[in-house]
């Protein structure tokens, strides 16, 4: 399904299912936001607490692209940007707001719903990036999710001799790719307060069922473990094994270092994650 219409549906779904039980509109029993990048698991975070929750995987996101677009083009005020969220929040009502989009607001969030609670979905950037791309080669790509990406990433194509998977498949240069995981999850760690936030490596999600619940103060029982590899990519292109070590771990080490050290403090370069092995 078209990834836009399936969020709008699942969105609309919940709000029906809820005023069906209430006959108003509900209100929330949990109240929290899932973010990080792309392809470290919200999906699969929202479908652990759709069974129980009114919980929705990227709802609407043709509106949040068109804010993104907005606050990069720097004609929308940061009041602009809050009175927006705070309006686009209170009328969906949902209690679990899942999307890697959400990372670029993540202080907004913080700054307007102080009852709110966050979960940061990471992963470690040379996972991320062959799964990212993989992502980027092995699907159709609906307009607001393309354009998401060329504000996140530039339209630059790459054209280093060295990048040559990525020049081959016209993709960006390799250090779009990790600036932005690096820029988006050094927002995470810096904005979102330790006394509201869940931590939680892509690789661990099914085994937080129990810290998940603890965190939002609900019933284990309510979570739906099953759901947590909900997303997987279904083709495997193998762009960054194709990309010679020495460089892609210099750029790496370069860009990503500081943040991989705080997250990932045990893995030294791709070598470390499976990635590079006969080079």
């Amino acid at each position: 399904m078209n990834p836009w219409i399936g969020g709008r549906l699942l969105w609309e779904r919940a709000c029906r299912d809820a005023r069906w039980a209430t006959g108003t509109q509900p209100g929330r029993r949990i109240f929290g936001f899932g973010m990080g990048t792309s392809k470290t698991g919200s999906h699969s975070l929202a479908a652990m607490f759709a069974r129980s929750y009114r919980a929705v995987h990227e709802a609407e996101p043709s509106g949040v692209a068109m804010l993104m677009r907005a606050q990069a083009k720097r004609g929308l005020t940061e009041a602009g940007v809050h009175r927006r969220l705070r309006a686009r929040v209170a009328r969906m009502n949902l209690e679990l707001d899942v999307a890697p989009f959400h990372a670029r607001f993540a202080e907004a969030y913080v700054a307007l719903f102080g009852a709110a609670r966050f979960v940061h979905l990471h992963r470690d950037v040379h996972s991320w990036f062959d799964s990212n791309v993989n992502q980027v080669v092995g699907r159709y790509t609906p307009w607001t999710f393309r354009e998401m990406r060329r504000i996140t990433y530039g339209t630059e194509l790459a054209s280093d001799p060295r990048e040559g998977a990525l020049i081959e498949l016209g993709l960006r240069p390799l250090r779009s790719y990790l600036g932005a995981w690096a820029e988006l999850n050094r927002g995470l760690l810096r904005s979102l307060p330790a006394d509201r936030t869940l931590r939680v490596r892509t690789t661990e999600l099914s085994g937080k069922v129990e810290a998940l619940a603890d965190f939002f103060g609900v019933d284990v029982d309510t979570l739906d473990a099953r759901r947590a590899h909900s997303f997987s990519a279904k083709v495997k292109a193998g762009v960054l094994d194709r990309i010679d070590s020495d460089y892609y771990n210099a750029v790496a080490d370069e860009v990503c270092g500081e943040v991989m050290g705080e997250l990932y403090p045990e893995v030294r370069d791709s070598r470390d994650v499976g990635f590079h092995a006969e080079q």
